[in-house]
C-alpha cells in the first residue's frame, strides 16, 4: 500500500510584487496672455506599481460636500477613489482610500475659494 505524503505550504508574508512602470506627465499650457516662469515639457516619470496575481477586489471611497455661495447659489465638490486590492487587505485598502479621499476633498474646496478652482479641469 502506497504511504500518503503530507505537504505544508507556508502563506507568504512579504509585501505584494510590484514592477516599474513610466508614466507620461503632460502639463497644461499656459492661458493666452498668462506668463509662466515654468518649463512646459513633456517628461516621464518612474513609478512602482503593484502587480496583481488574480483578479483584484475593488474598494471605493466616495465623498463630497456642498457650499453655498450666494442666494440660489451653490458649489458641490465630490471626490471618489475606486482602489483595486486583494480580498485580504480590504480593511486596510479602504483605510487608506478613506483618508485620501477626505484629505484631497479638503484640499480641493479649499482651492475653490482661494480662486485656484478651475472650472475647465
Amino acid at each position: 500500500m502506497p504511504k500518503t505524503t503530507r505537504t505544508r505550504t507556508k502563506a507568504s508574508t512579504s509585501p505584494p510584487a510590484t514592477i516599474t512602470v513610466q508614466s507620461r506627465i503632460l502639463h497644461k499650457p499656459p492661458a493666452p496672455g498668462e506668463e509662466t516662469e515654468e518649463v512646459l515639457v513633456d517628461e516621464y516619470e518612474e513609478i512602482e506599481v503593484q502587480v496583481f496575481h488574480t483578479d483584484p477586489a475593488y474598494i471605493e471611497a466616495k465623498a463630497g460636500v456642498t457650499k453655498a455661495l450666494r442666494q440660489y447659489e451653490s458649489l458641490r465638490v465630490d471626490v471618489k477613489m475606486l482602489l483595486p486590492c486583494y480580498t485580504e487587505r480590504a480593511s486596510e485598502a479602504f483605510e487608506y482610500a478613506a483618508e485620501w479621499v477626505a484629505d484631497r476633498l479638503y484640499q480641493e474646496v479649499d482651492n475653490y475659494f482661494s480662486g485656484e478652482g478651475d472650472a475647465d479641469s
